[in-house]
């Protein structure tokens, strides 16, 4: 995503607005719709709406339409239009998707396109008989040589002839039927669908299957109505019970119900989970000012980082910003802000052909040593990438100790799962099912949590870890996880020596920052030993 559309998302962003996504017909909604923020596009596919959906913000209310430009590749496109409204209805948005109308193929009202030939393979709409008929140029003629008068061409061609052209016929309204059917199915909380109609179709539209402007202004009356009428799950109330904390313990109950009722509300929870410091929706993000500010600024410091002409001043800035927070800054000589460490992790003194030659004592570290090794033989700074990885996974797991998570449930905990205090979150971390918190929790060297990550990381691990979740803990497994994971999510996100960045992109925040430091400090030392060792 662009910079300039961050920015443009995050000035729009308003619960209270209506959005607007989706194809042609959104466009004409959201002209008839006060105060729309629309990206719908005309043309749009389901692909290219899927994309408009993750800028709708949660918690607030949209009108998609989509559908009817993929109408020639139909398989599958009911089910991929309901996976985006339940994704989108899983942030707390309210969602009204408007049908696009079905087609009349027997109408034989004019269309806009000439009756010249040009899309019927020469053939022309000709009367008498009534209303019409498609006649060959050898028919016309044969007709006034018999009749000794020509017969009358249309003018314009008819809707019917328009359709059989352009290759609509009757699977285009199944189509439409099918989507509507998959939506209107329990359980599609906080959806509704309106619909357009055959009678509303547009004549002078060259594609035959746009809508007349009195047609979108009505269905945009309509689709008002029915979004103001979703009724919101409880999970998305604030003032409701929570769910799924019956097995915290008193004292922990206590801690959030904070007007001793008895009862933990939505917002109660949240507002628990935030003076430790966890944002509702992430594993452990700081949800200070400062560390709301600083999940921005790193997609800042990604485009930044991708730049030719990168300012490495700036990167430092806003890393000073997203590490630190508000107390991150000080002055340098200059009286330039600076990053707050007065000794950043250096690869001062270690020579190339140094490597880490002592560990924790933990064998399983030591064979995680030789497996990145081995993969990246041809890494640039391996030893250095080596010590960083140690580093994060010493802090994961007590220097080697835990290979699974220790289960509480803590507060935390219980919103992995769909049963839950945060449904939502526990969606995106692929656990629909009531268990699946506990069956996929962290396991391995770098808590691999979840059962999309344990989906996504069955082929790298070569076993089948959503069926053989326990797996994910064997030191085997665990060492092909963590380092898939620090090479597509951590060395092409950052530098060799910026602890700060391994850190939030491992852990999502900057907990225990000082122990990860300091492993890796001990490391890096190690490889100065190593270095002086090789030089003499």
């Amino acid at each position: 995503m662009k910079i300039s559309t961050l920015a443009t998302i995050l000035e729009q962003a308003d619960p209270d607005a209506t959005y607007v996504i989706g194809d042609g017909i959104g466009v004409s909604v959201a002209r008839s719709t006060p105060g729309a923020k629309s990206t719908a596009q005309l043309g749009a596919g389901i692909k290219s709406v899927q994309s408009q959906a993750q800028a709708v913000p949660d918690d607030s209310k949209c009108y998609i339409s989509i559908g009817s430009a993929d109408y020639k590749e139909t398989a599958g496109a009911a089910a991929n239009i309901k996976k985006i409204i339940e994704g989108m209805t899983s942030r707390g948005i309210r969602v009204v998707y408007i049908a696009f109308p079905p087609v009349d193929l027997k109408n034989v009202k004019p269309s806009s396109l000439p009756n010249d030939g040009s899309k019927t393979q020469g053939n022309l709409a000709i009367t008498p008989p009534q209303p019409y008929k498609m006649a060959t140029p050898a028919e016309i003629k044969q007709i006034t040589v018999d009749t000794g008068t020509a017969p009358k061409t249309l003018p314009q061609l008819p809707m019917a002839e328009l359709y059989k052209a352009t290759g609509i016929t009757e699977k285009y309204n199944a189509y439409r039927n099918e989507i509507v059917q998959t939506l209107t199915q329990p359980p599609m909380d906080m959806t509704a669908v309106v619909g357009l109609q055959a009678v509303d179709i547009n004549t002078k539209d060259p594609t035959g299957l746009g809508a007349t402007p009195n047609a979108t202004g009505r269905i945009a009356k309509e689709a008002k109505e029915a979004v103001d009428n979703i009724p919101v799950t409880d999970e998305f109330r604030g003032d409701a019970p929570v769910q799924g904390v019956d097995d915290l313990s008193d004292e922990e109950k206590a801690k959030f119900d904070t007007n001793g009722d008895g009862v933990i509300t939505n917002d109660e929870f949240n507002a628990g989970m935030a003076r430790q410091g966890v944002l509702p929706d992430s594993l452990d993000v700081p949800t200070s000012s400062a560390g709301a500010l600083g999940q921005v600024f790193n997609i800042i410091i990604q485009a930044l980082a991708k730049r030719e002409d990168k300012n490495r001043e700036m990167l430092d800035l806003f890393r000073s910003i997203v590490a630190q927070g508000a107390g991150g800054f000080q002055a340098n000589a200059n009286g330039d802000p600076a990053m707050h460490s007065k000794y950043p992790p250096s690869g001062e003194g270690i020579t190339s052909n140094a490597q880490l030659n002592t560990t924790s004592g933990s064998k399983a570290e030591q064979l995680l040593i030789l497996e990145a090794r081995r993969k990246w033989q041809s890494v640039k700074d391996r030893e250095i990438w080596i010590a960083a990885l140690v580093a994060q996974c010493r802090a994961e797991t007590a220097n080697f100790k835990y290979n699974t998570e220790i289960w509480g449930p803590t507060a935390i905990q219980l919103t992995y799962d769909i049963q839950g205090p945060n449904p939502k979150k526990a969606r995106r971390l692929g656990n629909d099912k009531p268990g699946d918190g506990y069956k996929y929790r962290g396991r391995g060297w770098i808590q691999l949590t979840g059962k999309a990550n344990y989906r996504a990381a069955s082929r790298v691990a070569g076993v089948d870890l959503v069926q053989n979740p326990e797996a994910a803990a064997q030191a085997s497994v665990a060492n092909k996880t963590a380092i898939h994971y620090f090479e597509t999510r951590v060395m092409n996100k950052s530098k060799p020596l910026d602890v700060v960045a391994h850190t939030k992109l491992v852990n999502g925040g900057t907990n225990a920052l000082n122990t990860r430091r300091a492993n890796f400090e001990v490391l890096l030392n190690n490889l100065r030993k190593t270095s002086q060792t090789a030089m003499a």
